[in-house]
């Protein structure tokens, strides 16, 4: 799976949960009173693509993503459905999915030879 798509399609589901969520349903209401819930608001976002919607592989893998980097062992609908779920734990799980597909920051290079002599220094006899 293209995982600069994958990025895209959840940080624009993430906007439509933050913009308007919901539980026990896809979506509710139109316009600029629609709601989702997040598998609602992921299959919204990824209707911008031109493939349409998310096949069943790309699916489980998103599931497993919210698996392992938010929600832990239930799944999105449940996770989403809890009785006290908040819209803000939504946001967060996105959140945390969405850092976890982008690349690592690069180190910072350690200096291996600590003890050299700059090039314009004399080397010591």
């Amino acid at each position: 799976m293209d995982r600069e798509w994958l990025r895209k399609v959840l940080e624009l589901a993430r906007k439509l949960v933050s913009r308007g969520w919901i539980q026990g349903d896809f979506t509710r209401g139109e316009g600029q009173m629609q709601t989702w819930c997040m598998w609602g608001a992921i299959m919204e976002a990824a209707r911008y693509d031109p493939r349409t919607e998310i096949n069943h592989e790309e699916a489980n893998v998103i599931e497993e993503m919210f698996k392992n980097h938010s929600i832990g062992k239930t799944s999105i609908i449940k996770f989403n459905d809890e009785l006290g779920r908040t819209q803000m734990e939504v946001v967060v799980a996105f959140d945390a999915v969405i850092a976890s597909l982008h690349p690592p920051a690069e180190p910072e290079p350690e200096r291996l030879f600590q003890n050299v002599p700059a090039a314009e220094e004399p080397v010591p006899a």
